[in-house]
């Protein structure tokens, strides 16, 4: 969707397309490139338990190639395995993926971001384990190691009320029709800016007769510590969103990764959906609180989580150079009042003057902030000089900041005369003319005019 908004003094006109000459207008830095969780369930191969690992790799962690001369689209190729050890380090389990993977472009960048996704099913007896991960891109021989991961599976006991695991889901159908879902599939944690919901897998005797009382509550946390928690929402969960007599079943594609909502085998296994308004969660570290009451007993579980902003622009996580920046969209005094104060008083007035720009604000997620610094970080980078190495300091960088990419974009070489490069924005009826006096790639503006 494309997203027109006014800001700054006079105007800056957000439009969320690509530059005039094709070029992505912002390389953000990756917080993250490959993600892995886990899901424990009750299996069917008797005492033994179901531990499934998903993962969902960015296609920018992959060298592409063009994938014939006839096709405008790049392909790859890449090898994911997965070996499980026990306490003692003897080798348990071990599974190994060979997967293609595809793409419009040859290489992906924020904010247009694609990934892969998919996943392992292992059935095994409780006790501690440890996963060696290996990603390998064929065509580059990156790789990616994750050798620290560890995991305890419990014994599952169905006959008495118990929660199992809580996955993230992307939004689903709140009605007794549904049938499948998407996680989230982010180390366990949820995607900043976008809605969200929770399934929780569980076990009451009693739901055949009587389904049990579910409440979750999600507590924001100053840091990753369980202390200093901001209670955020308390909700009792409809019966309409608990599915009696079902169980997750993993289903892959290439591309996607999903689970079904089947019967269970298992007598006492249920299923339900937890809504939680994802898309006002500011970024930071969370809890949810779980609290199942079936009559003849309470079980609580609690989930430590984030709210991860993936695609962040690079200039928004530097606190000093993201308000350095608003030079370019306030008035001299408003941008020394601003920079006055405390790091949390700075902190509190580039809050409410983002606030006071966001056209939705009961959502987390502000557009026109975003947009603004995604330009920021466009311009940082394509501009740069020999004299000047941020590009958003440059007379160019500066320009793109504050109207965008230009309609049309135009250089000119006339011997004897220094270059010239004319920017034009018809929907502004602006032309903006810069030169390169230096003939050193140092652009710097000469003329603007009125179309």
């Amino acid at each position: 969707m494309k997203l027109h908004y006014t800001l700054t003094l006079l105007i800056l006109c957000i439009a969320v397309n690509s530059d005039a000459d094709g070029q992505p207008r912002t390389q953000s830095t990756q917080s993250g490139v490959v993600f892995f969780e886990t899901l424990t369930l009750p299996s069917h191969t008797g005492e033994n338990i179901r531990l499934d690992v998903n993962y969902r790799v960015m296609k920018n962690f992959f060298i592409l190639t063009r994938a014939s001369d006839t096709e405008e689209r790049y392909g790859g190729s890449y090898e994911l395995s997965i070996e499980i050890f026990d306490k003692d380090g003897n080798a348990t389990a071990r599974e190994i993926a060979h997967r293609e993977v595809y793409s419009d472009k040859p290489r992906q960048i924020f904010p247009d971001i694609d990934y892969v996704q998919g996943g392992f099913t292992f059935n095994l007896p409780e006790g501690e384990y440890r996963f060696l991960i290996q990603l390998n891109d064929r065509n580059s021989q990156r790789r990616h190691i994750d050798r620290d991961r560890r995991i305890r599976l419990e014994k599952i006991d169905l006959s008495k009320p118990d929660i199992f695991d809580i996955i993230f889901i992307e939004p689903a159908d709140q009605s007794n029709e549904v049938s499948s879902v998407h996680p989230v599939n982010l180390s366990g944690n949820i995607f900043f800016g976008r809605d969200a919901q929770a399934l929780l897998t569980f076990s009451s005797p009693s739901a055949a007769d009587q389904l049990p009382g579910i409440t979750t509550t999600v507590y924001r946390l100053e840091d990753d510590k369980r202390s200093s928690a901001e209670e955020i929402f308390t909700q009792e969960i409809s019966p309409n969103n608990i599915f009696t007599n079902t169980t997750l079943q993993s289903e892959h594609t290439d591309s996607r990764l999903q689970y079904l909502l089947t019967g269970a085998e298992e007598k006492h296994l249920h299923t339900a959906l937890l809504p939680m308004n994802g898309e006002t969660l500011q970024e930071g570290h969370y809890r949810m609180k779980i609290s199942l009451d079936d009559g003849d007993k309470q079980v609580i579980e609690e989930k430590l989580f984030r709210v991860q902003w993936v695609d962040k622009p690079a200039s928004l996580r530097n606190f000093d150079f993201a308000i350095e920046m608003m030079e370019y969209i306030m008035s001299e005094s408003e941008y020394r009042q601003l920079r006055r104060g405390s790091a949390d008083d700075r902190k509190n007035k580039f809050q409410e003057y983002w606030k006071s720009k966001d056209p939705d604000p009961g959502t987390a997620f502000n557009p026109v902030k975003t947009e603004f610094y995604r330009r920021v970080d466009h311009a940082a980078q394509e501009f740069t000089t020999i004299r000047e190495r941020n590009g958003a300091r440059t007379d160019r960088g500066k320009i793109y900041i504050l109207y965008g990419p230009p309609t049309e974009k135009d250089r000119s070489l006339t011997p004897g005369q220094a270059p010239r490069e004319t920017w034009i924005y018809k929907h502004l009826n602006k032309k903006f003319i810069f030169a390169d006096q230096s003939r050193q790639g140092n652009y710097q503006l000469v003329a603007r005019e009125e179309l």
